[in-house]
């Protein structure tokens, strides 16, 4: 199986600088998307909808910011979107396309402003509130594959420069912590697994 996932800013963007010619080489069983910044209804071009592909769409309620689309091979048995979070499921942040035995989906984390004690409030209860959530989620008979922009970098690996960035959201200790408990409660970085030397 062959899942490529990609934040896009702006998908519109994305294919005007040849993401779509691009994707038609990589023989993907699916392909995430985060940050579409525009709605479904704004996508009239067929590039938007490879014939190959059954493709799904979550909108932010305004449609010009966020939103996350999945493009499935084989038709799912169903798509969900959202995730029952009240203040964060009308900004299209999550959808998921489930199988007989698998779901895959596709995340978009809110993001913070440094020094933004009000956006870093707003995260930190996203992620309070996914942790639930992907607890509830190890208990059922399936797997799961959940691809996305968490506006999270978990090592230091992923920043140039740790102690500039050490004050940073995305890099707070505090959000290393939260993904290294995830890490710890079973759930596999399956980019870190195959891609050791990051």
């Amino acid at each position: 199986m062959r899942i490529i996932s990609f934040s896009a800013d702006g998908i519109k963007s994305a294919a005007e600088k040849g993401f779509f010619d691009w994707l038609k080489e990589q023989d993907a069983d699916f392909i995430c998307v985060q940050d579409l910044q525009c709605s479904e209804y704004d996508l009239q071009d067929s590039i938007f909808f490879p014939a190959d592909y059954n493709a799904y769409f979550f909108d932010d309620i305004d449609g010009k910011a966020n939103g996350v689309a999945i493009y499935c091979r084989q038709m799912p048995k169903a798509i969900m979107t959202g995730l029952g979070f009240t203040d964060f499921d009308m900004e299209g942040r999550y959808i998921q396309a489930d199988y007989e035995n698998l779901s895959v989906a596709c995340l978009l984390a809110p993001s913070a402003e440094t020094n933004n004690p009000k956006q870093q409030g707003r995260k930190d209860d996203f992620y309070a509130l996914l942790a639930s959530h992907l607890q509830k989620v190890r208990n059922k008979r399936r797997e799961f594959i959940i691809c996305g922009n968490w506006h999270i970098a978990p090592s230091a690996a992923d920043v140039q420069d740790t102690a500039k960035n050490s004050a940073t959201s995305g890099f707070l200790p505090e959000e290393r912590q939260w993904m290294d408990e995830l890490l710890v409660s079973g759930y596999v970085d399956a980019f870190r697994e195959i891609n050791s030397d990051r």
